[in-house]
């Protein structure tokens, strides 16, 4: 799951562990070439989020930013992979720098420095609670 919390508003859920929503994975090159690898299960992988959440989150950052500019408004995320915190030049990390995104440097997956980190066990249990439920 993905969402983001601001003072102003909330977004929407966001599931990416939809098996149909999968990228596939791509035939291996005949040379050593660098290959876009899909990963399986419930990870996400830098393409699907630079595609269909980080858009969403930069254009609510602008949006803070034209609602109240004199607050300096950042994105927080937890050193996932596909956010592009393993190198500072890949897709994620020019989209974000060329929109002027502030990032929080903090520990990957720190229920300390990142409150969001320690709510995301009670979201799945009551998504789940809420699909055993309706299905």
């Amino acid at each position: 799951m993905a969402t983001y919390v601001n003072y102003y508003c909330k977004g929407p859920l966001e599931f990416y562990s939809d098996e149909h929503e999968m990228l596939p994975k791509p035939k291996p090159p005949p040379k050593p070439l660098e290959v876009e690898q899909d990963s399986t299960g419930a990870h996400m992988i830098q393409k699907y989020y630079t595609k269909r959440l980080l858009p969403i989150y930069v254009k609510d950052v602008q949006d803070a930013r034209a609602h109240d500019d004199s607050k300096d408004w950042a994105l927080q995320e937890d050193h996932d992979p596909s956010h592009g915190t393993k190198t500072p030049y890949n897709v994620a990390y020019e989209l974000k720098w060329s929109n002027w995104i502030h990032l929080l440097i903090h520990p990957a997956q720190s229920p300390d420095l990142n409150p969001a980190e320690g709510c995301w066990l009670r979201l799945k249990q009551r998504t789940k609670k809420c699909l055993q439920r309706d299905g």
